[in-house]
């Protein structure tokens, strides 16, 4: 009995060993990166953190896996082989994601990975919703974005998706401080004609008319709307907007249709799916 336990062990000691080698080169790997500026310069420095990166990448790969219930994106490889042909008969393939509380399985792939790589934005803007979407608490993802606002204080679209969560949640005056930083910040770090730039630059235009009209300052409202209206001509919801302020006397304290709209649902421009599909 004791010889066939110890040959079932045996085959799994390897597998072991490199675990616990890679737990501790991404330990050291974080440790060095806690250093001292000027004491992570060297060849190693940089080495270990291209292995945090790494790190990082792998358990975003494993939330994305978690996501899709075990399944993973399909790779396409440039030759095509009998082998490539029987793995993907043998392996799932269909397009399905987790939810309910199953998604709560991905949150600590997500808390490696920004702990990981806490320079990754999009890391951090895809576990802030997640986070919400697993816990449903508004206080939980309000942290995650401050931890991320320390990390990227000049990012303009960590403070975008902040102000998206606090129109959702209906806190009017956070979530317009938090555009008019965005604003503020804006294009940073993308390029001005960048078109995920553009479309944010957009929005946050948008989003300010509507809590200009909120507060009852119509003329700032509709200047905003006018301007979202030439950028987004086809965009029914500014127009709609435009057209009640147009119309209505009273607007001071009152939802149109797009704060309503805002705070009802809840998109997210990130998304943990990587080929885009939903």
């Amino acid at each position: 009995m004791t010889a066939g336990r110890g040959n079932a062990v045996a085959p799994r000691v390897p597998a072991l060993c490199a675990l616990a080698l890679w737990i501790g080169l991404f330990s050291m790997a974080c440790r060095w990166a806690e250093a001292p500026p000027g004491k992570g310069d060297s060849a190693a420095g940089r080495a270990l953190g291209g292995l945090r990166r790494l790190a990082a990448r792998r358990f975003y790969y494993e939330a994305d896996r978690y996501h899709h219930r075990g399944i993973g994106h399909e790779r396409q490889t440039a030759i095509e082989t009998p082998l490539h042909r029987l793995g993907r008969q043998l392996t799932p393939s269909a397009h399905v994601h987790v939810e309910g509380v199953e998604a709560s399985e991905i949150l600590p792939w997500l808390r490696w990975t920004v702990t990981a790589d806490p320079e990754d934005v999009e890391a951090w803007r895809v576990a802030a919703y997640w986070v919400g979407r697993s816990t449903h608490r508004p206080d939980l993802v309000r942290a995650v974005y401050r931890e991320a606002a320390r990390h990227h204080p000049r990012d303009y679209r960590i403070h975008l998706d902040w102000a998206r969560q606090l129109l959702h949640e209906g806190a009017w005056s956070g979530a317009a401080r938090l555009c008019d930083r965005a604003l503020a910040l804006w294009p940073s770090p993308l390029d001005p004609q960048d078109q995920e730039a553009a479309l944010d630059f957009a929005r946050l235009l948008e989003w300010r008319a509507y809590l200009y009209a909120y507060e009852g300052d119509r003329a700032r409202a509709l200047g905003l709307l006018e301007r979202v209206i030439a950028l987004r001509p086809a965009h029914r919801l500014a127009a709609d907007e435009a057209a009640r302020l147009r119309s209505d006397k009273e607007i001071a304290g009152r939802l149109g249709p797009g704060l309503s709209h805002l705070r009802e649902t809840l998109d997210h421009p990130a998304d943990l799916c990587e080929d885009g599909r939903h």
